[in-house]
């Protein structure tokens, strides 16, 4: 067990529509309150102010200085001091919405629109006959070497993980990259 204070942390979405400096101003005036009704901070709350803009809402971050036996309630007890604050003074908590859209009907092709699109294709297929073919990109395996167009043998292999390969000889700038290919 430590003697030294923990840092107890609380994020709180706010709508996209609420003003920040009416929140703002709200919380300045309840702060001190709810340090009053969570008797473990030792510290604080602090606001931190704007954490990230996220997909449905603002996140404001709070901290509070506490014993460490205590952060997981503190942060609790935080949580649910700032949604009383909230409800209060008419600032909205978002939550996640899902719209609903009716299946689109698609037209169908005419005959005369369906003759003119497969000559389209078969022209596009004969334009690009011989730039290389879906039989070299299809015989690409795991761990199995192949023949590029150039005539040298292509071996793809998936990293151990994402951030190790074989004694740093990848660099961290493809990292995110599913397999590498060497070509030999």
């Amino acid at each position: 067990m430590t003697s030294q204070l923990s840092l107890a942390i609380s994020e709180v979405d706010i709508e996209y529509g609420e003003s920040l400096e009416r929140v703002e101003l709200v919380i300045r005036d309840n702060l001190e309150s709810i340090g009053n009704n969570v008797p473990d901070i030792v510290e604080g709350p602090f606001y931190l102010g704007v954490a990230k803009l996220g997909s449905s809402g603002v996140t404001l971050r709070f901290t509070a200085k506490c014993p460490e036996m205590q952060k997981f309630q503190v942060e609790r007890d935080m949580n649910r001091q700032l949604k009383l604050m909230f409800d209060k003074n008419d600032i909205n908590i978002p939550f996640t919405q899902v719209v609903v859209h009716e299946p689109t009907v698609f037209a169908k092709g005419t005959a005369e629109a369906n003759k003119a699109a497969g000559k389209f294709v078969d022209e596009q297929r004969e334009q690009t006959r011989g730039l290389g073919s879906d039989e070299n990109l299809n015989s690409v395996k795991f761990g199995a070497p192949s023949r590029n167009r150039s005539g040298g043998s292509v071996f793809v292999k998936r990293p151990r993980s994402r951030l190790t390969a074989e004694k740093g000889f990848y660099s961290r700038a493809i990292k995110r990259c599913p397999f590498f290919i060497y070509v030999i």
